[in-house]
């Protein structure tokens, strides 16, 4: 399955149809990775969390720019 976005959160109206599929899956958990940390994951996992997705953000799974970036957007997740 591939879903295509047009914004940083994944998740945000209008963004893409992934909310939809999960729950028609009944699918609660994320497991958050990909490219830029303290932007898209941490986007898409803010949003997960606030649609009641239980949601993990996998360190060694994304990156950011940074070292310091990527650490500081995992430290304010937690």
């Amino acid at each position: 399955l591939v879903v295509f976005k047009n914004r940083y959160s994944a998740l945000i109206s209008g963004s893409s149809n992934l909310e939809r599929i999960l729950r028609s899956m009944n699918i609660d958990t994320l497991l958050i990775a990909g490219t830029k940390t303290n932007v898209c994951c941490e986007s898409t996992a803010r949003d997960a969390m606030m649609l009641d997705f239980r949601t993990v953000m996998l360190s060694d799974c994304c990156a950011a720019l940074s070292c310091e970036e990527h650490r500081a957007a995992l430290e304010t997740f937690i």
